[in-house]
């Protein structure tokens, strides 16, 4: 199998020849999930293998350990914290590790306060074909009340966002129903 590269090369010099330098880039990168210390990660174990520039094409789920919420993957041990829907529009460039991040959730234990009341709900995401309005896709995400997420449009196979939903939502987690919708159309098979 041929490594890529890249470079560049330098005629400058005085004298006949010319210089030139190169970089080897692998043709593909394993992506590592780990699960860390506070939960469960469905499949147990998970590693793919993504060719240069690539993007993933799942990622595992994680159940929280008692008193925890899932907050999202940090990646190669950075403190930006990225959603299973951020994670599929990563391009792959190197050998990558995502790992599950939490946050404690804390209240009263025996009518004593041990910090503030962080209680976790979920959001539902929605996707919506615009001509039918049916959903066609569906994501419930464990949340922290309170918490400002930003959102990416989930990638919806055979559709194409709508031009006039927006590629990012903002969502401030409230108590009661938390939702946020992405509206596509069908991609035109031509049949």
């Amino acid at each position: 199998m041929q490594k890529g590269y890249s470079g560049s090369c330098d005629d400058s010099n005085s004298g006949n020849f010319t210089s030139c330098t190169a970089q080897l880039r692998e043709d593909s990168y394993t992506v590592v999930f780990k699960t860390g210390n506070l939960g469960v990660m469905t499949p147990e174990e998970y590693s793919e293998k993504v060719s240069h520039n690539g993007k993933l094409i799942q990622v595992p789920s994680i159940t929280a350990a008692s008193s925890y919420a899932f907050a999202g993957w940090s990646m190669n041990e950075d403190s930006t914290y990225y959603s299973d829907s951020d994670i599929l529009d990563i391009l792959i460039t190197e050998n990558t590790v995502f790992t599950a991040q939490y946050q404690e959730i804390t209240g009263n234990s025996g009518g004593s306060t041990q910090g503030p009341l962080q209680e976790q709900v979920t959001l539902i995401v929605y996707a919506i074909d615009k001509a039918t309005d049916k959903v066609i896709y569906e994501e419930s995400l464990p949340v922290i009340l309170g918490y400002r997420l930003n959102l990416n449009t989930p990638r919806i196979v055979g559709h194409t966002l709508d031009a006039d939903s927006p590629a990012k939502q903002t969502i401030t987690i409230n108590p009661g129903a938390n939702t946020a919708s992405f509206y596509y159309n069908a991609n035109d098979t031509g049949e």
